[in-house]
């Protein structure tokens, strides 16, 4: 049984291509490589704003995996993407250390996405900073529409 992940862009056999990038459809979100993972993420914020995304995620990356730009290309916010077990639970140390990115980068918008869970101390303090979460639950009710 293989999962399809339907997010607006075509399905090739039983690949997704996503920009340039195919990804196995069978995979959950939680075993794509962490590059295919943030290139989901940053199509899912493409498809949902219309606006511009770069991933720029890897070694060096400054905590930014994706960042995104308005119609106007103006950088308008960045998101932070951890790929874990589902099983696992995200502590308040990634929101503090996006919190930090998002003032250097100057942006009102910063998304902390996972396909874990975040802790309720976690979520109190993403609140506190006005850092967005999605957590792998959210992330899959916006991804999976399909078994086929």
């Amino acid at each position: 049984q293989k999962t399809a992940y339907e997010i607006g862009v075509r399905l090739v056999g039983s690949e997704m291509c996503i920009r340039d990038r195919r990804i196995p459809i069978s995979a959950e979100p939680h075993l794509l490589s962490p590059s295919d993972f943030e290139h989901l993420v940053a199509k899912i914020i493409e498809l949902r704003t219309g606006y511009r995304t770069t991933v720029c995620g890897g070694a060096g990356d400054g905590g930014v995996d994706v960042r995104v730009y308005d119609l106007k290309d103006k950088l308008v916010g960045v998101v932070q993407c951890k790929r874990y077990e589902p099983s696992k639970t995200l502590a308040p140390m990634f929101v503090r250390e996006l919190a930090h990115v998002k003032q250097r980068e100057g942006v009102n918008t910063a998304y902390l996405v996972t396909t874990a869970a975040f802790s309720s101390d976690t979520r109190r303090e993403a609140e506190a900073a006005g850092i967005k979460l999605l957590d792998g639950d959210a992330l899959k009710r916006l991804t999976v529409v399909a078994v086929v």
